[in-house]
């Protein structure tokens, strides 16, 4: 069984295993050295040794295509690497930062990877571009991505208007998709 991280479940081995690795929110039952009148596993089997989550900057070609979500001062970013970074500030809903809530309101940039900068985001008046000293310039955002936080987290500056700087922290670069929150 796997908790609190993106693969979580239940997992069955088809092949015998000896003993688990002691990987934190991982447990496992072998059932074939249980006794006859054996009790039910709880409902939340105990962890093993917490293992401590490798911590390193995720790279654009282990993430691409992959969909984060996150959110920062009453707003939802969705990532999808490669491809899109978008910005939900109408909902102002955390509960509603994921794939069934979230409800595009402005693009903050394009094609981006991790450590670069996104551009071709949607243009506003107040936008000052890479310069800071124009206007109605589209709006980018600068996104880095690391893994190997207890908790994941997101924080989102912008500075200057309309150039976003977005630091994402997950406990795994790999997982298919996350909501950070």
């Amino acid at each position: 069984m796997i908790w609190n991280q993106g693969n979580r479940g239940c997992y069955a081995h088809t092949q015998p295993i000896a003993r688990g690795n002691g990987a934190g929110n991982h447990a496992c039952w072998v059932f074939s050295k249980c006794a006859k009148k054996a009790k039910e596993p709880s409902a939340k089997p105990e962890a093993s040794a917490e293992a401590k989550p490798t911590k390193r900057e995720c790279t654009t070609e282990e993430t691409m295509g992959k969909t984060f979500f996150a959110w920062e001062n009453n707003h939802c970013y969705k990532i999808v690497v490669g491809k899109s970074l978008d910005q939900d500030y109408k909902t102002r809903n955390k509960s509603k930062c994921n794939a069934a809530g979230f409800r595009k309101s402005v693009s903050i940039g394009q094609g981006g990877g991790i450590d670069t900068w996104w551009e071709n985001g949607t243009k506003a008046s107040a936008c000052t571009g890479k310069t800071g000293k124009g206007r109605n310039q589209p709006r980018r955002a600068f996104l880095k991505l690391s893994q190997g936080a207890a908790k994941t987290h997101a924080t989102a500056r912008e500075g200057p208007t309309c150039n976003y700087h977005i630091n994402v922290q997950v406990a795994s670069c790999t997982s298919e998709e996350l909501n950070v929150v």
